[in-house]
């Protein structure tokens, strides 16, 4: 096995196929990329953007390229020493007619041989033995004029927009006798000569009514589901559909091009999407390990904080939000984060403790967009604990009462109770929700002992048991309630509002950051370190310039207020309620002002300014929301944003808000500098998200799935400089040497964890404690492994400190010292290629860093060495 030194994402679509990827083969090669990290390649609805809705797992989608496509790619990428990680989804697939399976599920309904193959409740007491189809725009009577009966070629089917939905044998007589008795086939076949094209056939809405009853589908408004859904969706999204993961032979079936892929030596490792959906994670990936032992296998896992992964999992890691998590936190403290709580809580009359709002955002998901499911899930337990003789007594009700509070209280993504031996630490967590549950419930629920005698009945765990469906449904009731409701409302600093973040921690020091990575190196040694992805909700860079705004809270508490006051005038008043809402106000400020300089006269940005927030204000669901859009409320709210940027109308606010802009770049390039050298030395291996290698200031998707401009960044990879120099740091920065900066830190370091392997996978983790005014806002450690060793030293929090666009950065080390003990020896900068001696005994960082802000130091501890 050879895991990665390091790992680049392609998002593969129309827009960028095989063909474009091997094109930038000469640059990964030479910015030092050892894999390259594939979104999903198997065939998906047409024009997918991102893949993972899958409806044929067994082609190479040819939208992409097709196999022959994907060998061409393979080939080159092989030629150049490059492997190949694909994200693979296990979970589910597309619900749509394209769907290999599920048409045959729609045709054939129970006598499908897929009918299992997918979590489809049969027995739904909403839908009469039939799967729901909730494919209408609106309710069945008013859109049954827009379905219509067509006929190609053989097969005739019932046409709804761009859906064809098949007709079933049991209806084949019913369609004979409303075409007057004309030859109709047990599959649509008729007599007469095929047709080439699409052909609409007339009936009445009468007729259309008939033979719909007589489907083994029902359609449904889409907003439906909420309350009444008989098929497992991925979250609350409709147009996915669940693997019936319970018999793991589903997985393997819907796996079998992937298998095929992997044995020829095409595929070198996966990335499993979404592993908490699977009914039984440690079983499929014993499977996964039997099949192919050598086989790279990172897992899409999100951890709370001290968290620790299942350690009989046989994967090397995660994909990362742990180290993201890491990360972010690192760029907070307690002081600026107790003030920014206290600004927003000040500004915002709505705004809530993290517990409060917490609770709020689960409550609002429960009861609004993923009850249908929950009812599902409280059917198949209470048929299950009726059978047990302290379930005799239980209502409905008082069981879906006590699940739904057990829910909430559910502090973790997923727990893991299954068939056969049971992990511990679950059954804590487990015990831990009940507790809190009664706690809340008190006397109300009589149910709530025979529920806690259920659960924590391990022994009984059966083949598609109700407590482990619940399980699965744990994980896309956090994430839709904390990522997706509660970090697009609770706004303090809208950079913690990141996927794998902990809504209680808003903070972490240098010692608790040393701590976690040493731990994580000790469990996952092998995972991946991102700070960048597909499903982010800011791209890194922007989201270090966000971080930035905290540094100096009494500044920004300032400058806010005199916003606030200068745009109250573009305010609107609608139904009552000003537009926009403090909230999203004060939102907007942070997102603008973590924006790079300029960028308000950018007309491109500020399209994508407001293509974003109309996205968050729905995704908030306070104001308006995806299910039910208030057009009239967007429109105000849209208003309100262009006035304030309108230059005409505005200019002292631009102007006011670029200045504030200038005063964060240097700290917000710190901030970027440190992320970026932390993902490439820490334990584990770093990834690179398309394009983040150059300055990425996307928003959440579909804007970080914009292309990138790959012959625009090898050549700006061709025109780096072999070294800086202090007098590039002290001049203006951001003119001059920060637009390179972390290109060039990327292509150093990849290259030189390709060339010493070891030192970066196998080298122990070193935490440097240095003393001084600012311990807390300075990080130093160090990875060695036998003659070698690099030290790295960054500074945090730098905003205190920097307050302009030129300055001596020696006052970041103030009276800053460190031992670093038997570190002590020859280097050389990674950065300026300065030589540095440490001695072995006390030094002041000031004297060792030279005038720089930050560093990266190899060499040979404890011996003299040839630097030349």
């Amino acid at each position: 096995m050879k895991v990665p030194s390091a790992t680049y994402r392609f998002q593969f679509s129309e827009k960028f196929t095989f063909e474009d990827a091997e094109k930038t083969i000469p640059y990964l090669s030479r910015l030092g990329i050892s894999h390259v990290y594939a979104s999903p390649i198997m065939k998906a609805t047409k024009g997918s953007t991102h893949g993972y809705d899958v409806v044929n797992p067994d082609v190479i989608n040819q939208e992409l390229g097709g196999e022959d496509g994907f060998r061409r790619l393979r080939k080159s990428l092989m030629d150049n020493g490059i492997g190949w990680i694909q994200d693979f989804v296990p979970n589910h697939m597309a619900f749509s007619t394209e769907n290999v399976y599920l048409y045959d599920i729609l045709e054939k309904g129970r006598l499908s041989e897929y009918r299992n193959l997918f979590d489809i409740d049969w027995d739904s007491p909403f839908f009469n033995g039939k799967i729901v189809c909730p494919i209408l725009s609106d309710d069945y009577v008013r859109e049954l004029e827009k379905i219509s009966l067509v006929r190609k070629g053989d097969r005739y089917a019932l046409k709804y927009y761009d859906h064809r939905l098949p007709l079933s044998a049991g209806s084949i007589e019913l369609l004979n006798n409303m075409l007057n008795g004309s030859s109709v086939g047990q599959s649509g076949e008729k007599s007469s000569k095929t047709l080439d094209v699409e052909q609409e056939i007339d009936i009445t809405d009468i007729q259309k009514m008939e033979l719909l009853d007589s489907q083994n589908y029902t359609l449904r408004n889409w907003r439906s589901t909420n309350h009444e859904v008989n098929y497992r969706r991925f979250f609350n999204v409709n147009g996915l559909i669940t693997i019936n993961s319970s018999d793991t032979e589903n997985i393997h079936f819907i796996s079998g091009k992937l298998y095929s892929l992997i044995s020829e030596g095409l595929i070198d490792g996966v990335r499993l999407d979404h592993i908490d959906g699977i009914y039984d994670p440690y079983q499929y990936l014993m499977e996964l390990r039997r099949r192919f032992p050598d086989l790279i296998v990172i897992v899409e896992k999100v951890l709370s904080y001290k968290e620790s992964i299942n350690q009989k999992w046989p994967i090397e890691g995660t994909t990362g939000y742990d180290f993201l998590f890491l990360c972010n936190a690192l760029q907070s403290d307690r002081e600026s984060s107790i003030a920014m709580n206290k600004i927003y809580s000040s500004l915002v009359s709505t705004a809530r403790g993290s517990e409060e709002i917490v609770r709020e955002s689960k409550e609002g998901i429960l009861d609004r967009e993923l009850y249908g499911d929950l009812i599902n899930i409280t059917s198949q337990i209470y048929e299950d604990i009726k059978r047990r003789d302290y379930g005799h007594d239980i209502t409905f009700k008082s069981l879906f009462r006590s699940l739904r509070e057990y829910i909430i209280q559910m502090p973790v993504y997923r727990t893991y109770l299954r068939k056969g031996r049971q992990w511990e630490k679950d059954i804590e967590v487990i015990r831990s929700a009940l507790r809190k549950s009664s706690m809340n419930l008190g006397s109300r629920e009589t149910c709530f002992d025979a529920l806690s005698k259920y659960l924590m009945e391990h022994g009984t765990i059966k083949e598609r048991d109700p407590r482990v469906r619940m399980q699965q449904y744990e994980p896309a009731f956090y994430a839709k309630s904390i990522e997706d409701r509660l970090f697009y409302v609770h706004n303090p600093l809208i950079s913690r509002n990141e996927v794998g973040n902990d809504p209680f921690v808003d903070y972490i020091s240098p010692d608790e950051f040393h701590e976690s990575i040493q731990i994580r190196m000790s469990q996952i040694p092998d995972s991946m370190n991102l700070t960048s992805t597909h499903d982010t909700k800011f791209g890194e860079d922007l989201r270090a310039r966000i971080n930035a705004i905290q540094d100096n809270p009494e500044f920004w508490n300032y400058s806010v207020r005199r916003w606030m006051r200068m745009n109250s005038r573009f305010l609107r008043v609608y139904h009552g309620v000003r537009c926009p809402v403090e909230n999203q106000e004060y939102l907007i400020y942070q997102v603008l002002a973590g924006s790079p300089p300029g960028s308000s006269s950018d007309s491109e940005y500020v399209k994508r300014l407001h293509d974003y927030l109309r996205k968050i204000i729905r995704e908030g669901g306070r104001t308006t929301e995806w299910y039910e859009p208030d057009l009239e409320y967007e429109s105000n709210f849209e208003t309100f944003l262009s006035d304030i940027l309108d230059e005409s109308k505005n200019g002292q606010f631009l102007s006011d808000m670029e200045s504030f802009q200038k005063r964060i770049s240097i700290p917000g390039y710190l901030n970027s500098v440190a992320q970026t050298i932390l993902k490439l030395t820490v334990p584990g291996f770093p990834d690179i998200y398309r394009g983040s290698e150059g300055w990425d200031y996307s928003f959440v998707d579909p804007d970080n799935r914009r292309p990138v401009d790959h012959e625009d960044l090898s050549i700006k990879l061709d025109s780096l400089p072999d070294a800086y120099s202090l007098e590039d740091f002290t001049a203006k920065l951001a003119d001059i040497v920060f637009p390179f900066l972390k290109l060039y830190l990327i292509q150093k370091i990849l290259n030189l964890r390709k060339n010493m392997p070891d030192l970066f996978r196998f080298g122990s983790y070193v935490p440097v404690i240095p003393s001084g005014l600012r311990a807390d806002d300075t990080l130093v450690y160090a990875r060695r492994f036998g003659d070698y060793a690099i030290i790295v030293i960054l500074p945090l929090h730098t905003g205190a400190v920097i307050q302009d666009e030129t300055m001596d950065f020696s006052q970041l080390w103030d009276d800053m010292r460190t031992d670093f003990g038997n570190l002590g020896g020859q280097y050389k900068s990674l950065i300026s290629g300065r030589k540095v001696t440490i001695p072995r005994k006390i030094i002041y960082l000031k004297d060792l860093m030279g005038g720089f802000p930050v560093d990266i130091l190899l060499g040979k501890p404890e011996e003299e060495m040839s630097l030349e």
